[in-house]
């Protein structure tokens, strides 16, 4: 793309550096806006950008499956998953509890 000495100088910082990039700068606005609309979707943080985005949140719930999961695993190989069971409907409860407690 061949662009004049004229036009070089009107640009901004921004606009010039997009140019060099090979992206327009009308394309990285759209892309910006549309980050900024997910994240007032999700109201929070967004890691990472582009077709794999995913909250704070959605990160935290699939890290804590995970830990169950592999607790689930250690109980197995340590053969005490019965005790594991137990421990786990107790906690259920106690959680269903103090839910209603502070409600």
């Amino acid at each position: 793309m061949i662009i004049k000495t004229s036009e070089w100088l009107r640009m901004s910082k921004q606009q010039r550096y997009y140019l060099l990039a090979g992206i327009s700068y009308i394309q990285q606005q759209q892309k910006k806006r549309k980050f900024r609309n997910i994240c007032r979707i999700y109201k929070t943080n967004v890691i990472g950008e582009g077709m794999y985005s995913i909250t704070i949140n959605q990160f935290r719930k699939f890290l804590y499956t995970l830990a169950k999961f592999l607790g689930d695993v250690n109980a197995i190989q340590k053969g005490t998953i019965g005790k594991r069971i137990v421990r786990r409907i107790a906690g259920k409860i106690t959680g269903r509890l103090l839910g209603k407690l502070f409600k």
